[in-house]
């Protein structure tokens, strides 16, 4: 077997699998949040030819469309319910999963992908989110990005340079119209750019100003198209948490997926720097460390951000997903390079262990509420099931649910987040 066919199958295969225990995760339903409502009801806006709005009227303006725009095309096929929700968000996963194993691949040669490598992944993208997220799509466009500006900034010609570079800012874009905190990865990527001293200064200066134009500029075409007012407080103190408090989310929830909090930002500390001082060889040592440092470079952008503005969620978890996917699958890509055999057999129990035994409790466990609750019951919890469908009669109480299966819908996302953006 050749290596594109031996790469070409254990990306198929993981994809699949990921996607299957996703599936079994979900079998019960899905767990929704303010973002999920924003996204399904918005979704379904679209999909009625109404634009991206909630079902009062109003447009929907803390949420990028694209997410939506992904569910709409999925519920144009299979129609508008809970089971269509679960199809594609395992769809999702498994497409992931598979670009992940390309990625890799393609970008740490002379490293390898391992059967570590691919339980990790299958592990990691089978537990992204219970929730309706819109983590899982941007899960299946940073890969891309990330393959991108790694090349980018080792080209050592101008117009392969500032090719790469326009390509890795149409990928940004779409990270960026899935979720606005995604500005964070082209900040990242434009230090990238900077730090490559193979390009003269005016061809740097050029490939940034490029990136920053095409990665942010649709976003915020869309954001004045859809809202009459900018929506977010910007400025020295309007978040929500302190500058201090945000440092101990990130060390809550940095490398959770590796041990327990707050070991996590520990564990993972000594995986990455342990991973980039020992790894051989030369070409496999430097790709990890442009990923180790697109990791920290992207939280301090995030964290600047969160320090900037008021986002209503913590700075840990699925903002900080990436970056134990990212820098366990990178290390344990080149892991076999390390001539030490009981510090490989280390790295590999770290990377490798919680990630797998988290996946085993969600499969056994699922994603519902207690077996003794109602579907009302549940649906006071946001929880929806695969037969509901959804209604967008305007009512002035909680969701609940009709005889026939329809939810009677009042926005709960959009009137809890604009009354705490009021209180701003």
């Amino acid at each position: 077997m050749t290596e594109r066919a031996r790469t070409l199958s254990l990306a198929l295969g993981t994809g699949i699998a990921a996607a299957a225990l996703h599936l079994v995760i979900l079998r019960n339903g899905i767990w929704f949040t303010p973002d999920s409502w924003a996204y399904w009801e918005g979704s379904v806006s679209i999909l009625r030819g109404e634009g991206y709005q909630w079902f009062h009227g109003s447009p929907v303006q803390l949420w990028p469309p694209l997410f939506s725009c992904y569910l709409a095309a999925w519920q144009w096929l299979l129609g508008v319910s809970g089971e269509t929700l679960r199809v594609a968000m395992v769809v999702s996963t498994g497409v992931g999963a598979t670009i992940w194993v390309v990625f890799l691949s393609a970008t740490m040669r002379p490293g390898r992908v391992t059967a570590w490598c691919c339980v990790f992944l299958i592990a990691m993208f089978a537990q992204v989110t219970r929730h309706l997220m819109a983590e899982s799509l941007t899960m299946i466009f940073l890969p891309v990005l990330l393959v991108l500006s790694v090349h980018a900034s080792e080209a050592s010609t101008r117009p392969r340079f500032m090719t790469l570079s326009l390509l890795a800012a149409l990928v940004c874009a779409m990270l960026v119209l899935t979720k606005h905190v995604c500005a964070s990865f082209a900040c990242a990527v434009v230090v990238l750019f900077v730090l490559n001293r193979s390009m003269g200064w005016g061809t740097r200066v050029a490939a940034c100003a490029l990136f920053a134009i095409v990665a942010l500029a649709p976003a915020l075409i869309a954001k004045f198209t859809l809202a009459t007012e900018w929506t977010y407080p910007i400025g020295v103190g309007v978040a929500k948490y302190g500058p201090v408090e945000y440092l101990f989310q990130i060390a809550r929830g940095f490398g959770d997926r590796f041990a327990p909090a707050p070991l996590g930002v520990v564990v993972w500390l000594f995986v990455a720097a342990v991973g980039v001082s020992r790894l051989t060889p030369d070409p496999g040592r430097a790709r990890v460390r442009i990923c180790v440092a697109f990791c920290v470079l992207t939280t301090i952008a995030m964290y600047a951000m969160f320090n900037l503005t008021w986002i209503f969620a913590e700075l840990k978890g699925r903002f900080l997903y990436f970056v134990p996917l990212l820098t366990g699958a990178t290390i344990l890509m080149v892991v076999h390079t390390i001539a030490n055999t009981r510090l490989r057999a280390v790295l590999i129990v770290l990377i490798v262990a919680l990630p797998v035994g988290k996946t085993i409790k969600y499969v056994i466990k699922g994603c519902a509420p207690a077996t003794t609750m109602s579907d009302e019951k549940a649906l006071e919890s946001h929880f929806i099931r695969p037969r509901f469908t959804i209604d967008s009669s305007h009512t002035a109480s909680p969701p609940r649910l009709r005889d026939d299966g329809k939810l009677l819908v009042s926005t709960p996302g959009a009137d809890w987040v604009e009354t705490q953006l009021r209180a701003k």
